[in-house]
Protein backbone atom coordinates (compact mmCIF):
# COMPACT_ATOMS: atom_id res chain seq x y z
CA UNK A 1 0.00 0.00 0.00
CA UNK A 2 1.42 3.45 -1.11
CA UNK A 3 1.88 5.74 1.51
CA UNK A 4 -0.78 8.20 -0.24
CA UNK A 5 -3.50 5.60 -0.13
CA UNK A 6 -2.45 5.27 4.16
CA UNK A 7 -3.05 9.15 4.47
CA UNK A 8 -6.26 8.73 2.54
CA UNK A 9 -7.33 6.53 4.66
CA UNK A 10 -5.98 7.95 8.13
CA UNK A 11 -7.98 11.55 6.72
CA UNK A 12 -10.92 9.82 5.80
CA UNK A 13 -11.23 7.67 9.04
CA UNK A 14 -10.71 10.64 11.10
CA UNK A 15 -12.91 12.76 9.32
CA UNK A 16 -15.57 9.82 9.25
CA UNK A 17 -15.22 9.88 13.77
CA UNK A 18 -15.55 13.41 13.88
CA UNK A 19 -18.32 13.37 11.36
CA UNK A 20 -19.88 10.75 14.16
CA UNK A 21 -19.16 12.74 17.62
CA UNK A 22 -20.62 15.96 15.47
CA UNK A 23 -23.07 14.33 14.60
CA UNK A 24 -24.00 12.62 18.24
CA UNK A 25 -23.62 15.98 19.65
CA UNK A 26 -25.96 18.22 17.16
CA UNK A 27 -28.80 15.26 17.71
CA UNK A 28 -28.50 15.28 21.59
CA UNK A 29 -28.01 19.22 22.31
CA UNK A 30 -29.28 20.69 18.75
CA UNK A 31 -26.10 22.38 18.39
CA UNK A 32 -22.90 21.84 16.28
CA UNK A 33 -20.00 22.06 18.06
CA UNK A 34 -17.01 24.55 16.42
CA UNK A 35 -13.94 23.12 17.85
CA UNK A 36 -14.94 19.70 16.65
CA UNK A 37 -16.02 21.70 12.91
CA UNK A 38 -12.48 23.42 13.43
CA UNK A 39 -10.82 19.80 14.08
CA UNK A 40 -12.09 18.62 10.87
CA UNK A 41 -11.40 21.24 8.49
CA UNK A 42 -7.90 20.75 10.13
CA UNK A 43 -7.74 17.58 8.94
CA UNK A 44 -8.43 18.22 5.49
CA UNK A 45 -4.95 19.49 5.44
CA UNK A 46 -4.11 15.79 4.84
CA UNK A 47 -4.95 16.02 0.99
CA UNK A 48 -2.30 18.09 1.07
CA UNK A 49 0.27 15.19 2.29
CA UNK A 50 1.03 13.63 -0.88
CA UNK A 51 2.41 16.62 -2.69
CA UNK A 52 4.45 18.09 0.51
CA UNK A 53 5.49 14.47 0.87
CA UNK A 54 6.89 14.33 -2.66
CA UNK A 55 8.36 17.99 -2.13
CA UNK A 56 9.97 16.44 0.72
CA UNK A 57 11.29 13.21 -0.93
CA UNK A 58 13.26 15.87 -3.52
CA UNK A 59 15.30 16.52 -0.09
CA UNK A 60 15.23 13.46 1.90
CA UNK A 61 15.87 10.80 -0.71
CA UNK A 62 14.90 7.84 1.83
CA UNK A 63 11.17 9.02 1.85
CA UNK A 64 9.59 6.95 -1.13
CA UNK A 65 6.42 6.11 -2.07
CA UNK A 66 3.39 6.71 -4.34
CA UNK A 67 2.72 10.32 -4.68
CA UNK A 68 0.96 12.72 -7.34
CA UNK A 69 3.54 15.47 -9.01
CA UNK A 70 2.65 18.46 -9.30
CA UNK A 71 -0.36 19.39 -8.01
CA UNK A 72 0.07 20.87 -4.73
CA UNK A 73 -1.33 24.47 -6.07
CA UNK A 74 -4.10 22.56 -7.53
CA UNK A 75 -5.01 20.97 -4.99
CA UNK A 76 -4.96 23.81 -2.70
CA UNK A 77 -6.64 25.87 -5.06
CA UNK A 78 -9.70 23.00 -5.14
CA UNK A 79 -9.89 22.78 -1.05
CA UNK A 80 -10.15 26.61 -1.18
CA UNK A 81 -12.26 26.75 -3.66
CA UNK A 82 -14.71 24.07 -1.93
CA UNK A 83 -15.21 25.29 1.42
CA UNK A 84 -14.84 28.73 0.82
CA UNK A 85 -17.16 28.05 -2.32
CA UNK A 86 -19.96 26.20 -0.31
CA UNK A 87 -19.70 28.32 2.98
CA UNK A 88 -21.11 31.83 0.76
CA UNK A 89 -23.09 29.61 -1.39
CA UNK A 90 -24.76 28.36 1.78
CA UNK A 91 -24.61 31.91 3.93
CA UNK A 92 -26.51 33.75 0.45
CA UNK A 93 -29.25 30.72 -0.03
CA UNK A 94 -30.15 30.43 4.04
CA UNK A 95 -30.54 34.31 4.37
CA UNK A 96 -32.85 34.39 1.13
CA UNK A 97 -34.79 31.34 2.72
CA UNK A 98 -34.66 32.68 5.87
CA UNK A 99 -36.32 36.41 5.18
CA UNK A 100 -39.10 34.57 2.67
CA UNK A 101 -39.94 31.68 5.72
CA UNK A 102 -39.76 34.70 8.43
CA UNK A 103 -37.45 31.80 10.01
CA UNK A 104 -34.50 30.12 10.41
CA UNK A 105 -33.63 27.62 8.02
CA UNK A 106 -29.78 26.39 8.40
CA UNK A 107 -28.30 27.27 11.36
CA UNK A 108 -24.89 28.72 11.41
CA UNK A 109 -23.46 24.96 12.45
CA UNK A 110 -24.65 23.09 9.56
CA UNK A 111 -22.97 25.75 7.41
CA UNK A 112 -19.76 25.57 8.80
CA UNK A 113 -19.89 21.74 8.14
CA UNK A 114 -20.69 21.75 5.00
CA UNK A 115 -17.84 24.42 4.60
CA UNK A 116 -15.57 22.16 6.58
CA UNK A 117 -16.57 19.52 4.13
CA UNK A 118 -16.24 21.05 1.19
CA UNK A 119 -12.19 21.45 1.81
CA UNK A 120 -12.42 17.55 2.20
CA UNK A 121 -14.36 17.53 -1.32
CA UNK A 122 -13.96 20.15 -3.62
CA UNK A 123 -16.67 22.64 -4.70
CA UNK A 124 -18.64 20.46 -7.04
CA UNK A 125 -18.45 17.57 -5.09
CA UNK A 126 -19.82 19.47 -1.94
CA UNK A 127 -22.65 20.54 -4.28
CA UNK A 128 -23.39 17.09 -4.61
CA UNK A 129 -23.03 16.21 -0.66
CA UNK A 130 -25.63 19.55 -0.11
CA UNK A 131 -27.91 17.64 -2.72
CA UNK A 132 -27.78 14.12 -1.35
CA UNK A 133 -28.08 15.39 2.36
CA UNK A 134 -31.57 16.84 1.33
CA UNK A 135 -32.36 14.20 -0.48
CA UNK A 136 -31.64 12.00 2.86
CA UNK A 137 -33.31 14.57 5.20
CA UNK A 138 -36.23 14.86 3.13
CA UNK A 139 -38.96 12.03 4.64
CA UNK A 140 -37.58 13.82 8.37
CA UNK A 141 -38.24 17.53 7.54
CA UNK A 142 -41.72 16.33 5.66
CA UNK A 143 -43.10 14.08 8.84
CA UNK A 144 -41.67 17.09 11.42
CA UNK A 145 -43.48 19.51 9.46
CA UNK A 146 -46.76 17.74 9.47
CA UNK A 147 -46.15 17.71 13.42
CA UNK A 148 -46.17 21.27 13.06
CA UNK A 149 -41.96 21.29 14.08
CA UNK A 150 -39.63 23.08 11.92
CA UNK A 151 -35.77 22.14 13.48
CA UNK A 152 -34.56 18.82 13.16
CA UNK A 153 -31.31 18.01 13.31
CA UNK A 154 -29.33 18.05 10.08
CA UNK A 155 -25.89 17.35 10.84
CA UNK A 156 -26.19 13.55 10.28
CA UNK A 157 -27.04 14.23 7.23
CA UNK A 158 -24.38 16.19 6.26
CA UNK A 159 -21.73 14.17 7.66
CA UNK A 160 -23.10 10.90 6.22
CA UNK A 161 -23.50 12.50 2.41
CA UNK A 162 -19.61 13.75 3.02
CA UNK A 163 -18.44 11.03 4.61
CA UNK A 164 -19.66 8.62 1.71
CA UNK A 165 -18.84 11.48 -0.79
CA UNK A 166 -15.05 11.50 0.17
CA UNK A 167 -14.94 7.84 -1.01
CA UNK A 168 -16.51 8.72 -4.27
CA UNK A 169 -13.90 11.33 -5.09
Amino acid sequence: MALFDLLSILRIGAAGMLLLLISVKDVRSRRVPGRLIKLLAAVSVLRLAPEIAQKLAAVLPAVSGDFRGGEFFAVLADMILGGAGTLLLLIVVTRLADRLLGRETLGGGDIRLAAALGLHLGFFPALHMLLAASLLALPEAIIRRRKGEFYFPFAPYLAAAGWVMMFLI
